[in-house]
Formats: C-alpha cells, sequence, structure tokens
C-alpha cells in the first residue's frame, strides 16, 4: 500500500462519521531531519536517528495536514510532556508505527478534541492483557479464538492510547489502561467507557464515540467527540 492509498482509504472512510477532519501520511524511512523548523529541531537533538526519522515524518504529514486545512503551515513544536503543538485554530495528533508517520487536523468548533492512534498488529503479547485491559475486556477476549483475540485486543489498545491523547486537551492529564473499557460497535465505530469518577470529575461525559479502520497488519484508531 502506498502512502497515497493509505491516506485515501483513512480519510474517506472518516469523512462518513467524522468530518471536517483532514489526514496526512508520510513515509519514515525517507524522512529527512534537516527539514525540520529549528523550533522542532530543538526537540530531537540528542535522540537516535530512527527516532529522529519519526518525529520529523510526523511533522512533515502534520504540516501537509494544516496546509489542507486551510492554514499557512507552520512549525510543530513540542510541549513538555512531549505532545505535539498546533497553531491554536486548530486540533491536531500524530502518530506513527515502524513504516508510517500519520497525522490528523480538525476545525476546534467543528470537533470536541482529537487523538489518533497506529498499532501493528499483533504487537500486544498477552502477558500484557492484565496490565492494560479491565476485567471484563479481557473476559470477552478470552472466549475469542487466537487469532480474533490478536486483533480485538490490537484495536481496544490503539482505541486507549487515542483516546488518551484526546482527553488531554481537556484534563492535561495522563489516564491509565484501567480507567476506561472499550467496546466495539460494529465495523468501524467504537465506544470507550470512563470509569465513573473520572467522567464527573474530569471529563464530564460518560461514554465517548471514536472509529476504528483495519488496514492489513495494522489497526488505525480516532477519537474526537462525547456520545
Amino acid at each position: 500500500m502506498t502512502r497515497q492509498q493509505l491516506r485515501d482509504i483513512l480519510e474517506t472512510s472518516l469523512q462518513e462519521h467524522f468530518p471536517n477532519i483532514w489526514l496526512e501520511v508520510s513515509d519514515i524511512e525517507s524522512a529527512c531531519p534537516e527539514n525540520l523548523l529549528p523550533e522542532e529541531l530543538h526537540w530531537i537533538e540528542k535522540a537516535y536517528q530512527g527516532r529522529k526519522k519519526e518525529f520529523t515524518a510526523g511533522r512533515i504529514a502534520a504540516r501537509k495536514a494544516i496546509k489542507r486545512s486551510g492554514l499557512h503551515p507552520c512549525s510543530i513544536p513540542s510541549s513538555k510532556s512531549r505532545l505535539p503543538l498546533f497553531p491554536k485554530e486548530r486540533l491536531g495528533s500524530i502518530t506513527h508505527n515502524k513504516k508510517w508517520a500519520i497525522a490528523a487536523v480538525a476545525i476546534p468548533r467543528k470537533i470536541f478534541s482529537l487523538g489518533i492512534d497506529l498499532e501493528s498488529r499483533n504487537r500486544l503479547s498477552r502477558r500484557l492483557w492484565n496490565s492494560v485491559f479491565t476485567q471484563s475486556e479481557q473476559t470477552y477476549l478470552n472466549t475469542l479464538t487466537t487469532d480474533q483475540s490478536n486483533l480485538q485486543a490490537t484495536i481496544y489498545f490503539s482505541a486507549k492510547e487515542a483516546f488518551y491523547k484526546a482527553q488531554y486537551f481537556i484534563t492535561h492529564q495522563f489516564l491509565g489502561f484501567q480507567d476506561a473499557s472499550v467496546e466495539i460497535i460494529n465495523n468501524y465505530q467504537i465506544q470507550l467507557t470512563l470509569r465513573p469518577d473520572l467522567y464527573v470529575n474530569c471529563l464530564h461525559a460518560k461514554r465517548w464515540s471514536g472509529y476504528y479502520c483495519i488496514l492489513e497488519d495494522t489497526v488505525f484508531t480516532l477519537f474526537g467527540n462525547p456520545d
């Protein structure tokens, strides 16, 4: 699958469920850190080469997505918590696996928040389930075949990663994996339910709607709005 094919598949599918989101994809292997702006390069000066390429590919995708959304491309530095800082006129999120970096951009008044994640299938070892998934999630996963449970576990894990990015826009706090449970609704929709004390004290919404897409050996997820 090419970069353009990946972007078109995701964006076409997304527009049916989360309109007004622009996606861009960059190839990590061909990313050149010399193309970063000074404010961006500062954050990876001491990083190893692989990390520099990941960071660069993400920023390149983000600038392209910003341009497509109607703004002039600009630098995307990092916050102290190492999250990308998009211009105030846009919400944005960046993710990557070993091959691709993807950036998503939205207009704040069109969407509540934004978080995306890209996970390679079967990346999560079964021995980690107890620390990543709630008891109800594990109970369900254990009813499935090995192939089914590996895929579902990847979707669950990716959904939590995407949601935690989205909620950070609001809380500026990091949540644990046990703080929310994920349910697959249909072939594209996922729902995340928060622990009761969290939605009362922080997010004021118990359930959040999300999107997922299975792409060959990869899972992409996005969260943007509460139910």
